[in-house]
């Protein structure tokens, strides 16, 4: 007795084969883009919080950021007596702006906006602003402690020189790179990032109107280096 065995239809399979890989990716790039917007939530709010701690111990033992207006005797004499424990807080609050590199770039992704141009420039711009802002941080580990050392070990004439070299480091470091440039990237970043976000309206209502309320009241926030923490603070809630 002979067994005919038919051939499949091949287009058939073939159809159902790519529908259910089809499925598959779906359910894949559905599931990598909520991770991803986690992630990136995640890595904001760590950044904010992180800088909140690291600013608020600054303040408490080194009179941050109204030190900064104080002549250089004022300022290189409470720097020394601050220890290496001062410079670890330094260098602890200059990388929190370092984590916020990451999620800045992370965010066209994670708002599912790869192809567009005006947010990946204004990306780039948030980017260059928080490396700026560690730069500017930075100095007080690298560049300070020297300074500060030469100041209480010199005569009056050396005081002079070192008082000469403290404001100039502080005028190229502090106020040129990270106050003025790097403060103009981040609010250029600020400003796109929200009105994208009122364009699209890939956020809720309610946190489209806490973003525009933000960027109206940057000009009245005094204290420009916590700006950027400001304005991103409704995005990484949502996102987390």
């Amino acid at each position: 007795m002979r067994v005919r065995s038919e051939a499949p239809d091949h287009d058939t399979l073939n159809f159902t084969s790519v529908d259910i890989s089809c499925g598959g990716t779906s359910l894949t790039t559905e599931s990598g883009g909520r991770t991803l917007c986690r992630v990136t939530g995640a890595l904001f709010l760590i950044g904010a919080l992180s800088f909140a701690a690291a600013a608020t111990l600054l303040s408490a033992t080194f009179d941050w950021p109204d030190i900064l207006r104080q002549p250089a005797d004022v300022v290189l004499t409470e720097f020394a007596a601050g220890g290496p424990s001062l410079v670890w807080t330094w260098f602890a609050t200059a990388w929190t702006y370092g984590i916020l590199v990451v999620p800045i770039l992370l965010l066209p992704a994670a708002l599912g906006r790869r192809d567009d141009a005006a947010l990946w420039v204004a990306s780039f711009a948030g980017a260059i602003s928080a490396v700026l802002a560690l730069i500017g941080f930075l100095r007080w580990v690298f560049v300070v402690p020297p300074l500060a050392r030469l100041y209480l070990e010199g005569d009056a004439a050396n005081r002079s020189a070192v008082a000469a070299a403290w404001l100039a480091q502080h005028q190229f470091g502090g106020a040129l790179l990270g106050e003025h440039l790097g403060q103009l990237l981040g609010i250029g970043w600020s400003v796109t990032l929200s009105i994208i976000v009122l364009r699209t309206r890939v956020l809720p209502r309610w946190l489209e109107r806490w973003a525009s309320w933000s960027v109206r009241s940057t000009s009245s926030i005094r204290e420009t280096s916590w700006q950027p923490r400001c304005r991103i603070f409704p995005c990484l809630i949502w996102q987390a």
